[in-house]
């Protein structure tokens, strides 16, 4: 064909071998990594081709060299990190040291699941501003790489913020009485993502503790106790250090009784109240170290300070404005 002059001559093709990309790779302990080194751009009658393997070859990787196939399950005892391999071309058994390729190979444990750290019921107070922050915590994911959500119908004047999970809602008194039922979410950016959900109530009650004071401190049976008294219902909760308690349609759990205050933890914060004040001016506070469990009180002994007259308000009652 060569020497017919009525026929053209084949275009002469300029062969390349080489390295087909690879890329960096990520491995996960417990889980099988595998992929193919190829190559290209030989001419069609080129003797077998071999990808030889250099670097950090970490127990347990099996690579074969003749058709460029690479596996690896790294286990619990596999060092979290980097490993970095270098893959070369072997053309007609020379190492081609112009065609190579230096890849890396991450190593990092499974991604877990984020942990929601939700309360199943939150009270909310009609007139109040109220603020609900979710929170999660996660292995692998920092805090601004989790995505929060709340499913559900989200009451008038209540916002949400998916990248930070903080709720606001600023209530009214005339949807007293009423629970507001939602489901929260979190979702990291592993791969694959993960996520956690929980369901979450919000109950809006009316807001008593602006009659509600501390009306009193007193001891009995060596144990010191204080007296909350709601005028509004004529109800006294008595509390004492270390003991759950429920008022003015708030819990929380007494840390601290002194002859001149009471420091308590109520939706995971520390709160203090003097006596005389009314429940809504309590303050935040660090507080003290948690007391021991105090024994029940039986029989009045001396008064440390004696119980206000109930008949008449310790402070004039304040407007919601």
């Amino acid at each position: 064909v060569a020497n017919n002059f009525f026929v053209k001559p084949a275009e002469p093709v300029d062969y390349n071998p080489q390295l087909d990309p690879i890329g960096n790779k990520v491995a996960t302990r417990g889980q099988t990594l595998s992929f193919r080194v190829t190559s290209s751009g030989f001419p069609p009658e080129t003797p077998p081709r071999f990808i030889y393997l250099e670097g950090d070859e970490p127990e347990g990787l099996f690579f074969d060299g003749k058709t460029g196939d690479l596996i690896w399950e790294p286990n619990d005892e596999t060092e979290l990190g980097e490993y970095e391999l270098i893959f070369y071309l072997y053309v007609e058994g020379e190492k081609s040291e112009q065609d190579y390729e230096r890849i890396t190979v991450r190593v990092r444990d499974p991604n877990t699941s984020p942990r929601l750290e939700l309360k199943p019921t939150y009270t909310v107070l009609a007139g109040t501003p109220f603020e609900l922050q979710l929170q999660a915590e996660d292995n692998e994911s920092p805090a601004s790489d989790l995505t929060f959500a709340l499913q559900g119908e989200l009451p008038a004047g209540a916002e949400f913020n998916p990248s930070t999970g903080l709720l606001k809602w600023t209530t009214s008194e005339n949807e007293l009485p009423r629970e507001v039922q939602l489901t929260a979410s979190v979702t990291d950016r592993g791969d694959p993502a993960m996520s956690d959900q929980q369901p979450v109530t919000l109950s809006l009650i009316e807001d008593f503790t602006r009659d509600t004071f501390l009306t009193g401190i007193i001891k009995i049976d060596e144990v010191t106790q204080a007296r909350l008294y709601n005028r509004a219902e004529n109800v006294t909760s008595v509390l004492l250090e270390g003991k759950p308690f429920r008022a003015a349609g708030l819990t929380g759990k007494v840390i601290e009784i002194s002859r001149e205050y009471v420091v308590c933890e109520m939706d995971e914060e520390v709160w203090r109240l003097e006596l005389g004040q009314a429940l809504f001016e309590r303050k935040k506070t660090e507080g003290p170290a948690k007391a021991e469990t105090s024994v029940a009180p039986e029989t009045p002994e001396e008064p440390l300070a004696a119980p206000r007259d109930h008949s008449a308000p310790l402070i004039a009652p304040r407007s919601a404005d």
